[in-house]
């Protein structure tokens, strides 16, 4: 017996939306509002960076920085952060005009260099052990491997968005690093409002209805309590439990 497919409202819904701009940002703002909530924290992080490893880290010669992922806001900030260091990306997609055309995985060279980072790129990668080895023959000694990805986080860039990791799981893959310091993103509350506004990327029909009417409004509310909380407490809201992404930086 042949199954019953789910009514799918992907396409039938983005033209409603479309045709009124009132309504896509009403339909998009708790979308909007999880984005730069995580663009925050990780623009946070890398400007803790920043002053880890500072431009003028090496005072000999500059810093020679591997940004694997070659287009994106995060990449336009590194590049600006490091103006005076050879800066170079890498990328298998031409597309993105990568200055080496490469899978990180087997890329191998045969100058070293003092900084690799990879944000957001991790859980793209299909053999991901073969690709922390590769950066870890990549670095030069004390060289620094700086990273991020999701954990507790829809699916996107279909189909290209193979795994999810744990803190323990990262640990795992870091294992040759030294120094590796992981900090969660989020937090309880961020990550159920980040999961609440993007519920909407479900393609079955019922659950974009139900989103419209119950987990729309609720998203927004949740955003808006976790700026508030976030304006009141004195601590950090972090959960080692349960967080929407890692932010990494370890050293070989």
């Amino acid at each position: 017996m042949a199954s019953v497919q789910p009514l799918s409202l992907r396409e039938p819904m983005k033209s409603l939306v479309n045709k009124y701009p009132l309504l896509s940002q009403l339909f998009h703002f708790p979308v909007h509002i999880s984005k730069y909530v995580t663009r925050s924290e990780i623009n946070s992080f890398l400007r803790d960076i920043v002053t880890i490893i500072p431009p003028t880290a090496n005072l000999t010669t500059p810093l020679r920085i591997l940004c694997v992922g070659s287009s994106g806001a995060i990449t336009n900030y590194l590049r600006a952060s490091y103006p005076s260091s050879e800066f170079v990306t890498l990328d298998l997609d031409v597309r993105r005009n990568p200055d080496i055309l490469a899978d990180i995985t087997y890329y191998h060279s045969d100058s070293p260099y003092d900084v690799i980072f990879m944000m957001e790129v991790l859980e793209h990668i299909p053999r991901p052990h073969l690709a922390v080895q590769s950066c870890y023959a990549l670095l030069k000694p004390c060289g620094y491997f700086v990273l991020s990805t999701p954990f507790l986080f829809p699916i996107h860039d279909k189909p290209y968005d193979y795994y999810r990791y744990t803190e323990y799981g990262l640990r795992y893959l870091l294992s040759e690093f030294n120094n590796v310091d992981i900090k969660p993103r989020s937090g309880f509350w961020g990550t159920i409002a980040i999961l609440f506004a993007r519920s909407y990327l479900n393609e079955n029909m019922f659950a974009c209805i139900i989103y419209i009417f119950t987990l729309l409004p609720m998203a927004a509310l949740l955003f808006s309590l976790l700026r508030l909380i976030r304006l009141l407490s004195p601590l950090p809201l972090v959960s080692t439990s349960m967080s929407s992404g890692y932010n990494i930086i370890s050293r070989k």
